[in-house]
């Protein structure tokens, strides 16, 4: 009598723990729904789904030997926040007062029509360099060869900027070195370069 008692038990505790175990894959499956429907709204859905870029894959050419917008993948602290970098644009190390550091981007292959319809840019100067505290950069953007707008930057300072580029072929980017206690300024650490 007891070993029946006995192994109705243990019969009883394997449908419980079977039971439970269910009962948690149908909980967990349940909470991870809850979180990404609430997660997402219909412009994350859209901006995942629409055709993006960065602005680092595009061909990108400098306009003297030593120009460049080369990608990067480095944290660079600016304001006393810490940014994830993923593109720098200077020519060497520096921006030269005599030598801005430009490049020109195709934004659609010849014979083809312009895709894209906005540029996100964030940009700033690395707190580590000595000189992003009495220095200004001005970054100068040109579309198809005619300048669209510039923004002024000092050390400390993150700008977001939001672009139109609808129908624009190429566009350019033009950094001066517009004030530095020498004869040259920080590079431009760029955080994000979205194409849309």
């Amino acid at each position: 009598m007891s070993l029946v008692r006995i192994q109705f038990r243990f019969l009883v505790q394997i449908l419980d723990n079977f039971f439970v175990m269910k009962l948690r894959k149908i909980i967990s499956a349940i909470v991870l729904t809850s979180m990404m429907l609430s997660t997402s709204n219909p412009a994350q859905a859209q901006r995942r789904t629409s055709q993006t870029a960065s602005l680092g894959q595009m061909s990108c050419q400098g306009i003297n030997r030593s120009d460049r917008y080369s990608a990067k993948n480095q944290d660079v602290p600016v304001g006393f926040e810490m940014f994830r970098a993923v593109a720098e644009l200077n020519n060497g190390s520096w921006i030269e007062q005599e030598n801005p550091a430009t490049v020109v981007c195709r934004l659609a292959a010849a014979g083809q029509s312009p895709k894209y319809r906005r540029l996100t840019l964030a940009f700033g100067l690395s707190d580590r360099n000595r000189l992003s505290s009495s220095s200004t950069v001005r970054l100068a953007i040109y579309k198809d060869g005619n300048l669209f707008e510039y923004k002024d930057i000092t050390g400390g300072q993150k700008l977001l900027w939001n672009i139109d580029v609808s129908g624009t072929r190429s566009l350019a980017m033009k950094a001066t070195c517009l004030r530095s206690p020498e004869n040259y300024c920080p590079g431009i650490y760029f955080f994000e370069d979205i194409l849309e």
